[in-house]
């Protein structure tokens, strides 16, 4: 008779947050091309506009601009943006998107969940979290 292993059941995936520090990082590019092919032209902001911003940043104000990538095992497959007002104590999310081969496993929960983690550990001090939620032209639910 044949020894009978047991086959191993378990899979394992490993999803990762990352801010990108400015706009050469090499993943940055990547992550903006989920950005400008999941949100409609009528709601996104111009992508130049998001570069400046992360190479810029909101330090002279004392404010926070947030740029994510977010990754499956060591592909891109998201992008978040948010920005932190201290003087308002005000959390700001504006984007958070995923590519479309990646909705379907709970990934918007995991990367949902590492943005918690990081909202979490970056000791910034939040009377208010804010999101906007679009909706497509004539549209009657979010998009």
């Amino acid at each position: 008779m044949k020894d009978n292993k047991r086959l191993s059941t378990e899979v394992q995936t490993i999803y990762s947050l990352r801010r990108f520090k400015n706009a050469r990082d090499p993943n940055f590019v990547e992550a903006l091309k989920i950005y400008t092919r999941t949100i409609t032209p009528e709601a996104h902001t111009n992508t130049n506009e998001i570069t400046y911003w992360l190479d810029r940043g909101y330090g002279e104000f004392g404010d926070e601009f947030c740029v994510f990538g977010f990754f499956k095992e060591d592909r891109v497959v998201g992008f978040a943006q948010l920005a932190y007002f201290r003087g308002e104590r005000i959390l700001f999310f504006d984007y958070l998107v995923l590519s479309k081969d990646e909705r379907a496993h709970g990934e918007y929960y995991a990367f949902a969940g590492q943005l918690q983690k990081w909202v979490d550990a970056s000791g910034l001090e939040i009377d208010y979290v804010v999101a906007e939620v679009s909706y497509d032209c004539g549209g009657s639910t979010p998009s």
